[in-house]
């Protein structure tokens, strides 16, 4: 019985040097796996960051562009060139504002950047993703109803409906700090919206054009 005892006792001993041995083994795989993801995500920022940085140039160069053209070329007033240069100021707001802040906030997670993201980036993105949607929209009704386009889109109609853009993205991102679940449901819903009408849109452009 006694040489029972002590034979299981060596065997408990084993088996809690395995389960060490094991628990260490596990605990420096994980670390590894941390560090291997840390690096690569790391990575990813450094990546994105390179690729974004020539975007950013482009985007703020040619809106700038855009602008300049938009404001010196009075004969080409017209409430389409209403909506290109609001499209055309958004975006150049991106390039300015909106790509730095994602950037500086992939490489520090800070939570101050978070916030101007939602105040400001995030308004910035509905704006140019709602302006291009009330292009396409522009754009079919000027072949659709292209008699009574001049009384139907009207430039004091086509200020107000950018105003109403800018403002409901702006006050909306409020809701983030009430309800961030309905907010970024909105969001996505907006979205889907949008991509659905600009397709819609375009759709109806290309039956019009194939029809004549």
């Amino acid at each position: 019985m006694t040489f029972f005892n002590y034979r299981w006792l060596l065997h408990l001993q084993k088996l809690n040097k395995v389960n060490r041995s094991y628990s260490r083994f596990i605990k420096v795989d994980f670390q590894f796996k941390m560090a291997s993801d840390s690096h690569s995500e790391r990575t990813l920022v450094i990546v994105n960051c390179i690729l974004n940085v020539p975007l950013i140039l482009i985007c703020v160069v040619g809106n700038a562009l855009v602008l300049i053209a938009a404001s010196r070329g009075r004969w080409i007033r017209s409430s389409s060139m209403e909506i290109l240069s609001s499209l055309a100021f958004s975006d150049l707001l991106i390039g300015i504002i909106a790509q730095p802040l994602f950037l500086a906030h992939q490489f520090t997670k800070e939570s101050f950047l978070n916030s101007l993201m939602v105040l400001i980036v995030y308004p910035i993105c509905g704006v140019s993703l709602w302006t291009m949607t009330a292009i396409s929209v522009d754009r079919f009704l000027a072949l659709h109803f292209h008699m009574q386009y001049a009384t139907l889109v009207t430039t004091t109609r086509v200020k107000i409906s950018i105003a109403f853009i800018w403002l409901c993205n702006f006050v909306s991102s409020a809701l983030y700090y009430l309800v961030p679940f309905i907010y970024f449901f909105i969001m996505a819903l907006t979205t889907v919206i949008c991509i659905l009408t600009c397709f819609l849109a375009y759709l109806g452009i290309y039956f019009i054009v194939r029809h004549h």
